[in-house]
Parts: C-alpha cells; structure tokens; sequence
C-alpha cells in the first residue's frame, strides 16, 4: 500500500482495553455498521447478538456515513 493509503477501521480507545479486547476475543464477531438515524455504532456478533458501542455526535455521524459507503 502507498503510504498515503486510506484504510478503513474503527479505533477503541478506553481505559478497560484488556477486558474488552478478552471479552470480544470469546466472541463470533461478524462486523460493524453505524445506524445514522439513531446515531449509534453497533457490533454484530453470531446470528442474533448486537452491542451498542457509542453513541455517535455530530462529526462522529459523518465519519460513519463515509464508513457505511465504504
């Protein structure tokens, strides 16, 4: 990849990384997506789960669009 390369993700900053990073370790984790209308960016896991990860402000909302385009 060139080094100006954008590469799409989602970055978890908290003061618990080693609990979430077990807890989603023990998890079938089938991806992410933002929901703009509710302004909620929400974990998949297995065939019926889903967790609220955050609640999305105003410029966390137009970061998500361009995430959900691709």
């Amino acid at each position: 990849l060139p080094a100006d390369a954008f590469v799409q993700g989602i970055v978890i900053l908290t003061s618990r990384a080693v609990a979430l990073a077990s807890w989603i370790g023990g998890t079938e984790l089938s991806g992410f997506c933002a929901d703009l209308r509710k302004r909620t960016l929400v974990m998949d896991t297995d065939i019926e789960n889903q967790y609220l990860m955050a609640k999305l402000n105003d410029l966390q909302r137009e970061e998500a669009a361009a995430f959900e385009e691709g």
